[in-house]
């Protein structure tokens, strides 16, 4: 749990990404949320026009460890239809371990999508900033399982507010307040 820190709405506006542009408005709950258990590095809203559709945000830690975060997505899994996991995406640039969180979707869901394209480690952009994709923290069959193609980008979502929510409730660092 090192990094995790309380962020205000004053700190998520200042979030800023290499293109100048500020925090999607969608995903800035679940960016604050999973702060008080790793450090982010990126996060998408989703986009039916370009880039992922599907939310999704980046973690890092120097060590590691995101046992906590785990623990409490296994805990939101359990109930839910939309199971979100994280999935490893190696080293980032300073050796810190990165990871994605994501809802797990099927290739069908993904491929409605005609702007959609799959990262990968062949592509510029990993070789680049020498990201390697290493295996899913949850068992194959289990992420198949889990996929969903019938969800539409709207309420993936409207997931992120009560994941968010969850999240928060659950965290050490928020009940110390």
């Amino acid at each position: 749990m090192s990094n995790c820190k309380i962020l205000t709405d004053d700190d998520l506006d200042k979030i800023v990404d290499r293109n100048g542009l500020h925090l999607d408005i969608k995903i800035r709950p679940l960016v604050a949320a999973v702060n008080l258990y790793n450090s982010t590095t990126a996060s998408c809203e989703g986009h039916d026009d370009r880039a992922n559709p599907f939310p999704w945000v980046e973690l890092r830690d120097e060590k590691g460890d995101f046992s906590e975060i785990i623990e409490r997505l296994k805990e939101w899994n359990a109930g839910r239809e939309v199971k979100w996991h994280l999935v490893s995406i190696g080293a980032g640039l300073y050796g810190h371990i990165q990871k994605e969180l994501k809802p797990a979707l099927s290739e069908k869901y993904l491929l409605k999508f005609k702007n959609y394209t799959k990262w990968n480690e062949s592509s510029e952009y990993c070789k680049k900033h020498h990201i390697s994709y290493s295996p899913l923290d949850v068992a194959p069959e289990e992420l198949l399982r889990d996929c969903r193609s019938d969800i539409s980008l709207t309420e993936l979502q409207e997931e992120i507010n009560a994941l968010a929510d969850f999240l928060k409730s659950r965290s050490i660092l928020e009940s110390l307040l």
